[in-house]
């Protein structure tokens, strides 16, 4: 049997596109993954501030900008799975919105600051509690 038989110049392309993947977006998926995760059962939706995210990418790939999460949101179907909307809020400022999970409450809509949410004082409280009675 001929090497030529087993491989084929169609499966060699397919694994240096997915070898060739654009690391950029590969760290982008990597924050957006951890950004979802956090956000996670908090009753909002999450979003994160479009040049914040942007910022967190530079550290590692300083020529990502606006223009290359634009094109690769248009050109990859796995970031189109994470980011469900671009868009400005009232103020004008930009934000991307992250796709929730699919166990998520959708009730909250995009752009709603006001979510349901446990104030942060019963939560201490609840929590020291807890640790107060474990300890006894």
């Amino acid at each position: 049997m001929r090497i030529r038989e087993v491989i084929t110049e169609d499966h060699i392309d397919d694994m240096l596109e997915d070898a060739a993947a654009d690391p950029a977006i590969v760290d982008l998926m990597g924050i957006l993954t951890a950004m979802r995760n956090r956000a996670h059962d908090t009753h909002a939706v999450p979003r994160v501030r479009a040049d914040s995210l942007i910022n967190l990418v530079q550290r590692e790939h300083p020529q990502f900008n606006l223009d290359a999460l634009d094109q690769a949101m248009s050109n990859n179907e796995t970031l189109k799975e994470f980011i469900k909307d671009i868009k400005d809020d009232a103020t004008g400022v930009k934000y991307v919105y992250l796709a929730p999970f699919a166990d998520d409450d959708e009730e909250a809509a995009i752009g709603d600051t006001n979510a349901p949410r446990t104030p942060p004082e019963r939560t201490v409280d609840s929590m020291a509690k807890s640790a107060l009675a474990k300890r006894s």
